[in-house]
């Protein structure tokens, strides 16, 4: 937990008693067992479920406390991809803040719950993703579509990411012309997928007739004949990548596309940057990496109870899904710093319970963990029930 109080002391404007409430937060969520819920977070460390609730309802930076985490772990000399994402939560319950009908991708189907709609880091020189900052997803804005609120989302965040890098990648469901126009107007760059029948025009290259309009565009670009793409090469076996720089009618902008090809079946999928400069092999290789923001989610839920928050007001789910995710972020660091060879969040909770166990367990018997004797014994029970490397 040294980490942490390093982290939570940089905080501009952080008192005493809400610097001590978060350690025994984090605590808790590295160490529990069952449910995250307030009344079992208190039997791990945590504050009472009352005193939960009334500090979730004061205001916590975690964006700030998020990159000044990833600084001290010297994230910044890596390769860094923005991404943005957004997830499913289960829920029951009929006064829940923002309960509503949202996709669950796991089910395929649209079901009654919660959705998060998170912005984060992928580190392409490691291959994870980090999170910065969740706000829970409204089923109906008060003001503008969902993607309004998203865009607005992605502006105030972005002044956080801009100094580490100016690409972001998004899911298909982005690839809006509000949304597009959005992120192109502040000189990102976004990459993203399009639908298979995207309606695109090839740009007209050849010299003007002399009379009338000058001509645009040469034709609609089709997906069975790819004579006027331009060949990049294998992405892997048997898949092909092939570019062209194009009108897309929706977008109302020029853009990159770059068609992946499963040259046996002719099946295909299309990416896009905004950037029509960048390298079509770049555009895979960042829409790749996206995926790790999914394994976010995934050890989220299964491992730091992101699905279990017992809060049903706005600033109870907000504070929860925070600091599941920014728990996440520190456990993955703390196993990166372990340089094993293994990032397991699994293991990483077990040594987590182990130590806090032990710690208990040395005090009662009036013995100090970091005497000689006992050091190797606490080391050696440390790792108990964890993955070896």
């Amino acid at each position: 937990m040294t980490f942490v109080a390093e982290i939570l002391a940089r905080l501009p404007g952080l008192a005493k008693p809400q610097l001590k409430f978060m350690l025994a937060m984090f605590a808790a969520f590295f160490s529990f067992t069952g449910r995250a819920n307030r009344t079992n977070l208190a039997r791990h460390g945590a504050p009472s479920p009352s005193s939960q609730y009334r500090w979730a309802q004061r205001d916590f930076d975690f964006t700030t406390f998020n990159r000044q985490a990833l600084i001290a772990a010297g994230i910044e000399q890596h390769e860094l991809v923005a991404v943005m994402d957004e997830s499913f939560i289960r829920k029951a319950g009929k006064k829940t803040h923002g309960l509503g009908f949202f996709y669950d991708a796991c089910n395929r189907k649209a079901r009654r719950g919660l959705e998060i709609s998170l912005v984060g880091l992928i580190d392409r020189t490691d291959n994870l993703a980090y999170t910065l900052q969740v706000q829970q997803v409204q089923p109906k804005p008060v003001e503008g579509s969902r993607l309004d609120a998203a865009a607005a989302q992605y502006n105030a965040q972005r002044a956080h990411i801009s100094s580490w890098t100016d690409t972001w990648v998004f899911d298909g469901a982005y690839a809006k012309k509000s949304f597009v126009d959005a992120v192109v107007k502040t000189g990102d760059t976004m990459v993203s997928r399009l639908r298979k029948d995207a309606a695109m025009r090839h740009l007209y290259t050849g010299a003007y007739s002399g009379r009338g309009r000058p001509k645009k565009y040469s034709g609609k670009v089709v997906f069975d004949d790819l004579s006027r793409w331009s060949w990049m090469g294998e992405v892997e076996a048997g898949v092909g990548l092939y570019s062209l720089v194009c009108w897309h009618d929706s977008l109302q902008r020029q853009i990159l596309v770059s068609l992946l090809r499963l040259e046996r079946t002719g099946k295909y999928v299309l990416l896009f940057s905004t950037n029509v400069e960048e390298d079509a092999f770049e555009v895979v290789s960042i829409y790749r990496s996206r995926f790790q923001v999914e394994f976010l989610f995934r050890e989220g839920k299964q491992e730091l109870g992101l699905n279990d928050c017992q809060a049903r007001d706005e600033k109870g789910l907000d504070f929860h899904f925070n600091l599941s995710l920014s728990a996440l972020n520190l456990l993955r660091i703390e196993e990166l710093a372990r340089g094993e060879g293994v990032l397991s969040i699994a293991s990483a909770r077990r040594r987590k319970q182990n130590e806090n166990l032990m710690h208990r367990l040395f005090d009662r018997l009036g013995l100090d963990p970091t005497s000689p004797i006992i050091q190797p014994i606490f080391q050696d029970l440390r790792n108990y029930g964890a993955i070896a490397a």
